[in-house]
């Protein structure tokens, strides 16, 4: 490889090489390296690698460096000042992200997710503005995000399960080209800025398992592209209205808060939904008759909340459902004998409901499995009696 000096292009990624990466110092005219997934091991020649000034694409992630000298990433790094793409996920890195990162000022693509880094994002960090991609995740960075505030070009920022405290920067509602933010399991706190989704077209939120208060922001689904929205946290209030019309919404998780008010009948029928789990909170009043219109929901998670009346009958034309989950409410009545024609139903949790059953063969179409309508605390009655 020494030999070939006008080389600019070399992709060996997605390969099963073994022992250490070859001196790269020749190649000083690479414009693109990848090793990606290439099963190199051993010691990483990055004296060699700081000398390839040429290179925009770098991508080493996924190589076992684990028992080699590859701890930290060098502080030469600064010297591929022409980098536009950068990726080290999953190389097993540590101690801090070099302050002289903040050199490679046209960095659009930085992964760094599933590694071992620690300390505070450098200082100057949110002088990329170039930056379209970061994902530094299952890592061990701590401090506030005021970096990332800056970097208004962002379509994509996940940082979650790290140790980030403070509040989500006011900033992120401006963002006009982000689409997917994920904080996921941080010890971020106070509200949820609430123009988030006021001018992007966002289509996954995750800032799940974090202290944040207040209320859920009313932009979040405005464009009416939100796929994924996941907010279990300690939030109050209601559901805003504006969801109700949120038909892209596919996963809509709001567990765990302390959310209240009647959900209203435009939730229950949104289209693409496959999830909803709004469990641990105090909703109240009824599930509408126009869940039956949920032709994509799988999982129906409602409960330790104050929901009333009977489930209505059209549930049953939910024909995806795999699970129903109505424990500790405050249900009443006849379960629907339609449920029966669930095809897929495989959990039905009526715990500490007032309810009753009645079964009859020909309200079921097909063998329920096993567990599914056993050792339930529902207040029940079975008909005896032949079966017909």
């Amino acid at each position: 490889m020494k030999n070939c000096t006008g080389l600019q292009y070399l992709d060996l990624g997605l390969n099963s090489f073994s022992g250490p990466v070859p001196d790269l110092s020749p190649l000083n005219e690479l414009k693109f390296l990848s090793l990606n997934s290439s099963g190199f091991s051993g010691h990483f020649p990055w004296k060699s690698l700081e000398n390839l000034k040429e290179l925009t694409f770098l991508s080493l992630g996924d190589n076992p460096f684990a028992s080699s000298p590859f701890p930290q990433i060098p502080e030469g790094i600064h010297n591929l000042t022409r980098l536009r793409n950068l990726e080290l996920a999953d190389n097993t890195l540590s101690g801090p992200i070099p302050a002289g990162i903040i050199q490679l000022v046209k960095l659009w693509q930085l992964q760094l997710y599933n590694n071992s880094l620690s300390g505070n994002l450098p200082v100057g960090f949110g002088n990329l503005t170039s930056l379209v991609n970061f994902d530094a995740s299952m890592n061990m960075l701590r401090g506030k995000l005021s970096e990332p505030r800056s970097l208004n070009n962002l379509a994509s920022l996940q940082l979650f399960e790290n140790h980030f405290s403070g509040e989500i920067p006011e900033e992120f509602g401006e963002f006009k080209y982000l689409v997917e933010l994920s904080l996921y399991r941080n010890n971020l706190s106070r509200r949820i800025p609430p123009r988030i989704g006021s001018w992007s077209d966002f289509i996954f939120i995750d800032d799940s398992e974090n202290f944040l208060t207040g209320p859920i922001p009313p932009d979040m689904c405005k464009i009416g592209k939100m796929v994924k929205l996941l907010l279990q946290n300690n939030l109050t209030g209601t559901i805003p209205e504006s969801y109700a019309n949120c038909k892209s919404l596919a996963r809509f998780r709001v567990n765990n808060n302390s959310l209240f008010g009647i959900v209203l009948a435009g939730i229950w029928s949104l289209p693409n939904l496959a999830l909803i789990d709004l469990t641990m909170n105090q909703f109240e009043g009824p599930v509408t008759g126009d869940i039956g219109n949920a032709k994509s929901l799988a999982q129906l998670l409602l409960s330790n909340n104050r929901f009333s009346g009977e489930l209505p009958a059209s549930i049953s034309k939910a024909s995806s459902l795999v699970s129903i989950h109505v424990s500790s409410n405050q249900f009443s009545g006849q379960i629907p004998v339609t449920i029966g024609e669930l095809k897929s139903l495989g959990c039905l949790y009526l715990d500490g409901c007032y309810m009753f059953v009645k079964v009859r063969k020909t309200n079921l179409n097909h063998p329920l499995k096993q567990g599914s309508w056993e050792k339930k605390s529902v207040q029940a009655q079975i008909f005896p009696g032949p079966i017909n």
